[in-house]
This record gives structure tokens, C-alpha cells and sequence, in this order.
């Protein structure tokens, strides 16, 4: 399980795609440390990468490179605990190198398998990490990241981005 462990404010976040990549996420959030690039394969199919600041934990980026199976859930109604923020996530997953002077990542890249699951909602698409139903969402313009009640991540829902085909350079 991906654990949030809190919200670090955000500029506004979006949603991308082109012919190759199907869903890319952003979000406009300070970055003063490293990419922590964390690789998760579905256990039924998909592959997912996230990008998450060494420094502040807060996720910058999510690209789904293949997309899992499709299930037939629904987005459940649930407050907005915060509003213009990105979820900062446990960087506890990544091993880390621990001196008396200074603490860094001892891996930028982990990979872990999981459930994903993907559902279009009027006109969003939302991934799927977990079971858990979700108790609230921290916002970022359009884009919603779901968490339960233990504070686990539940689901990232953005909107259905349109095909972005790339400008041929002559």
C-alpha cells in the first residue's frame, strides 16, 4: 500500500496524453531535492510510474505507461480534505543512505507490484490502487487523489485527456 502522509500545496495540476503514453499527470510543486521514480507493475496487467520529490515527498508526476484492466467501479462521494495540493507520499519506500552529516537516497528507482484498476466517470479516468473505499480527496484543480481512512491512496482521478499528437519536425 502507498501511504499519504500529508499535502504539500500545488499550482494547478493536469492531465495529458499522446499516441504512445495514454494518461500523464502533473503537478506545479516546489522540487528541492531528487525524482524518486517508484515503478508499479498490476498484478492482473498495467505498469504505472510516479515521481515523488526527495525532499518533500510530494508526488510531481504520474505516467501511465500501459493501462490496467478495466473495472466497472465508481467514484464514491467524499469530502475535499484540501484543496490546490499535491499528496505528499511515504519516501520510507525508497532505501536510504544515512550519515551523521546528511541523509540521501540510496536508490532513486524502486519497483513494487500492486492492484490497478482503471474507470472512466463522466468523462474522467480514474486509477485505481487500492480496494478501500475513499474517505476524502485532496484536490488540485480537476485532478483528485483519493485516500482512505488509514490514509492510504485509493484511486487518482483526472480528466479523459485527449490524444495530443506530436508536431513533425521537417
Amino acid at each position: 500500500m502507498l501511504r499519504v502522509l500529508g499535502r504539500a500545496p500545488s499550482g494547478l495540476a493536469r492531465s495529458e496524453a499522446d499516441p504512445w503514453i495514454p494518461l500523464k499527470v502533473f503537478w506545479e510543486v516546489r522540487r528541492p531535492g531528487v525524482s524518486l521514480d517508484l515503478h508499479i507493475t498490476g498484478r492482473s496487467g498495467g505498469f504505472v510510474e510516479m515521481r515523488v520529490d526527495s525532499e518533500s515527498g510530494a508526488l510531481h508526476e504520474l505516467v501511465g505507461i500501459t493501462l490496467p484492466p478495466v473495472t466497472r467501479r465508481t467514484l464514491q462521494e467524499a469530502p475535499v480534505v484540501e484543496d490546490m495540493a499535491s499528496p505528499v507520499l511515504d519516501r520510507e519506500l525508497w532505501p536510504w543512505k544515512v550519515t551523521p552529516d546528511y541523509k540521501e537516497p540510496e536508490r532513486t528507482n524502486i519497483d513494487m507490484s500492486g492492484e490497478l484498476s482503471v474507470s472512466t466517470v463522466e468523462g474522467d479516468v480514474v486509477l485505481w490502487f487500492s480496494d478501500l473505499p475513499v474517505h476524502g480527496y485532496i484536490a488540485c484543480g480537476e485532478v483528485k487523489v483519493g485516500c482512505s481512512s488509514t490514509s492510504d491512496l485509493v484511486c487518482i482521478v483526472a480528466p479523459d485527456p485527449p490524444i495530443v499528437e506530436p508536431e513533425i519536425l521537417s
